[in-house]
């Protein structure tokens, strides 16, 4: 039952601790100091505020800030924000510390310090801390201005993680409303081309030529005979007068019948070329603003 009880209470204490922030610590820095302050005081200061910065925050180990400030290879932390930020990324820390102290002409023992975060964020302003020394040793006031400069940097409240940035906020693009046209009919489609062909026969004109131009042949061919009838009567010899002037006068009327015949017979078949059969076509074209009457065909 007590084990239970021990195993309850430390699984409280565990769940109540607060997250430490990690931070990486550049070498104390010492600067004037009374007489009586020897190198073996300095050295002890200076473990005592790696010390005194573990209590408040997570510090790597001597082995890893010995080799942190190896790589570093540099000596102006004190001024140069850059500095702390390239210990704080070879520490593997979210933030590093500079700190120094000294002893005033006046009698004070001052202590100064920041804090910068491993992307060159300077964390609150820079502290500083006077106390007057009395008759205490430097080193014990020292160790007390060092605590109080830890406590005005808040280096205990330090965020253990980095905030999360907020992205820039990105301006919205309305798109301007797309304005409605009503529904556009679209136009009805051209109706299609209508033809119409029509054959007008002209049989019976040709015909009537027909026939007008046979008696006209047939006139040609009397004539035809009645001279030759009257040119056999001449050539066989008349012994009167009378009849070679009648042979003669049924000479020209032969003539006149067959020249008459023959116009007849050129009328009719003139007319008969003329009536041929007519072939008209009729063709409605339909056209942008309205349609257009064709008429064609072989007369």
């Amino acid at each position: 039952m007590r084990s239970i009880l021990v195993t309850v209470l430390f699984a409280g204490v565990a769940g109540a601790q607060v997250a430490q922030p990690s931070l990486t610590p550049f070498p104390l820095e010492i600067k004037r100091t009374p007489s009586s302050f020897s190198k073996k005081d300095g050295d002890e200061l200076k473990k005592e505020f790696v010390r005194l910065t573990r209590k408040v925050s997570l510090v790597p180990d001597n082995a890893s800030l010995d080799s942190a400030l190896a790589e570093l290879k540099r000596q102006d932390c004190e001024r140069e924000d850059e500095c702390l930020k390239q210990l704080a990324q070879k520490g593997s820390t979210l933030y590093a510390l500079f700190a120094d102290v000294e002893f005033t002409l006046t009698g004070q023992v001052v202590a100064t310090g920041r804090v910068i975060r491993d992307d060159g964020k300077l964390m609150g302003a820079p502290a500083k801390v006077s106390m007057v020394k009395g008759k205490d040793a430097f080193k014990d006031m020292a160790k007390v201005a060092l605590v109080r400069l830890l406590d005005e940097l808040k280096v205990a409240s330090l965020p253990p993680y980095r905030p999360v940035e907020k992205a820039p906020d990105v301006p919205v693009v309305v798109a301007p409303p797309v304005e409605k046209h009503p529904d556009l009919v679209p136009p009805p489609l051209p109706p299609a081309e209508v033809k119409h062909t029509e054959v007008r026969s002209h049989a019976k004109e040709r015909l009537g030529g027909w026939i007008v131009a046979g008696v006209g042949a047939a006139a040609v061919v009397a004539g035809l005979v009645v001279v030759e009838t009257s040119t056999s009567t001449l050539t066989a010899g008349l012994n009167s007068r009378a009849a070679v002037d009648a042979a003669g006068n049924q000479q020209r009327v032969g003539v006149g019948v067959m020249i008459a015949g023959g116009v007849v017979a050129a009328g009719g078949l003139v007319w008969s070329l003329l009536h041929k059969d007519e072939v008209v076509t009729t063709a409605i074209v339909p056209q942008a603003d309205g349609a257009a009457l064709v008429v064609g065909g072989r007369f």
